[in-house]
């Protein structure tokens, strides 16, 4: 009897330690009000301690762009730790794999859980190498996070990679070891600065390094994500650790005005790209909170559960709640104060 009772118990243990090695069912390990509540097959603690000094050298707000965002902990950690941030998540899932396709979903749900969490936006879409280049021209983020994603643009990751440079000013890259070597050789060469070096997953052999660089993105060229109506006049971002601004300048480069820019994404860009987070009541409750409520929609900052209104922005009738109800892509393209440009996603 007390051999069975070993047995039975060696079992269990045994089983729990595959299940744990190899079936462990979430990827990132799931932080819920900056308190790990489950074990992930990629160590994440680790990997934000390698980067977070890239963090901590802000003295102002910033915007962190997390591409490929998986269940978020990069940015639920870094927008616990850094207040003052805003967190923009892109997650859109891979159709060939069932845990990838999972992902949306998942992250959804925790963005539910995080509930003192007020800084962190969701963009639910797999996101292509031309919404990528559109993105570029109408936003900037201070950090990037490319975390072993980008080897799922397949052959279109050059494209990828270059439409990244130009989204920010410092961008951080894991890329792991069994991508392409034409793929590895090039964030080499633009990424040469290693912040580390961590094991892929836990359940194989891979590693994966992750590379620091800055970007070139300085310019921003169209009103709006998509807009066809290009700026008239030029304008500049202006940025370090301590200060940032957008400067606009005629065509003679005299300068006509300068702002300190607002941290977050533009309205426009949320619905276009399917902004699931903060949910649309949510937004609609903040809308109706603000002192004005008559301003384009492209002069709307999303910042979490905070809308920013441009300052010095022309007042005209708002369409902001329609959008914010508005389901299809018809519906939204209908209410956009700008024409879209008909490229293909």
């Amino acid at each position: 009897m007390v051999f069975n009772l070993i047995k039975k118990n060696t079992f269990y243990f045994l089983l729990t330690c595959f299940l744990n090695l190899y079936c462990i069912q979430n990827y990132q390990e799931i932080l819920i009000n900056n308190e790990i509540i489950a074990t992930g097959r990629v160590a994440c603690q680790e990997r934000y301690k390698a980067f977070k000094p890239i963090l901590q050298r802000f003295q102002r707000p910033f915007t962190f762009l997390d591409i490929g965002a998986s269940e978020g902990f990069f940015t639920f950690k870094t927008a616990y730790e850094f207040p003052h941030s805003v967190g923009i998540m892109i997650e859109g899932g891979y159709s060939y794999t069932s845990v990838h396709d999972s992902f949306p979903r998942k992250l959804l749900d925790l963005c539910k859980r995080n509930n003192k969490l007020n800084n962190i936006v969701f963009l639910r879409k797999q996101i292509s190498v031309s919404e990528l280049q559109k993105l570029s021209k109408c936003e900037h983020f201070d950090v990037i996070f490319v975390f072993n994603v980008l080897h799922h643009f397949k052959k279109d990751w050059k494209g990828a990679i270059d439409a990244i440079m130009k989204l920010g000013d410092h961008i951080i890259i894991e890329l792991p070891d069994y991508s392409s070597k034409e793929l590895q050789s090039y964030v080499t060469t633009i990424a040469p600065k290693i912040l580390g070096i961590f094991k892929h997953s836990i359940n194989n052999d891979s590693i994966a390094t992750m590379r620091y660089c800055q970007g070139s993105a300085k310019i921003i060229d169209s009103k709006a994500y998509g807009s066809e109506e290009y700026m008239q006049e030029k304008h500049f971002i202006k940025s370090d650790f301590s200060h940032k601004k957008i400067i606009k300048t005629d065509n003679k480069d005299q300068i006509i005005s300068e702002r300190i820019w607002i941290p977050g994404i533009n309205f426009c860009t949320f619905k276009l790209l399917n902004g699931v987070w903060p949910a649309k009541n949510m937004l609609i409750n903040i809308w109706n909170s603000l002192d004005s409520n008559q301003t384009s929609a492209w002069n709307v900052i999303v910042q979490g559960e905070n809308l920013q209104i441009l300052p010095n922005t022309l007042l005209d009738i708002s369409n902001i709640p329609e959008l914010l109800n508005a389901t299809s892509m018809r519906d939204i393209l209908s209410l956009l104060p700008y024409k879209l440009l008909l490229t293909k996603s």
